[in-house]
């Protein structure tokens, strides 16, 4: 009768025991926290430009910054106008939210179709020169091109 009443007891005390730990689903305070040292990088805005005013005025209002007139478009999508053989220039700003100086910085764009799964329209990486903390600095893709019609 011992061992019975130790058993039923030990699963009791388990029952009201969490099984796992569910700070981790505390999401708002993990973000919170101060992840802020060393070096951070983030993109911060992004521009895109065409080669001529031509390209420019056909497909500025699909690949613009927000807000574009008579387009009314959310300010969070940001798409490209991914016109077979037209390049583009893509402006990146990027800051440094760290506590360190970075070095120098190793920027990849990867452009992807939007109905195909892992379908690159565009691949390119770039380098810039290191940002100083709380710093930030502006890398371009020059004559990106997307060369697929579908």
């Amino acid at each position: 009768m011992g061992r019975g009443l130790s058993a039923t007891i030990v699963l009791i005390c388990l029952m009201f025991q969490p099984l796992s730990d569910t700070s981790i689903l505390d999401t708002e305070t993990n973000f919170l926290s101060a992840k802020n040292s060393g070096i951070d990088i983030t993109p911060v805005e992004i521009s895109i430009t065409y080669s001529n005013v031509a390209d420019e005025n056909q497909f500025k209002m699909f690949s613009s910054n927000h807000p574009i007139p008579n387009f009314n478009r959310p300010a969070e999508l940001y798409v490209t106008d991914s016109v077979n053989s037209t390049p583009m220039d893509i402006e990146v700003t990027v800051r440094n939210d760290g506590t360190s100086t970075s070095g120098i910085i190793t920027l990849q764009l990867l452009i992807l179709h939007n109905e195909y799964e892992q379908f690159e329209l565009a691949n390119r990486t770039i380098t810039m020169n290191g940002l100083s903390n709380s710093g930030q600095g502006i890398a371009t893709f020059y004559n990106v091109y997307v060369n697929y019609s579908g």
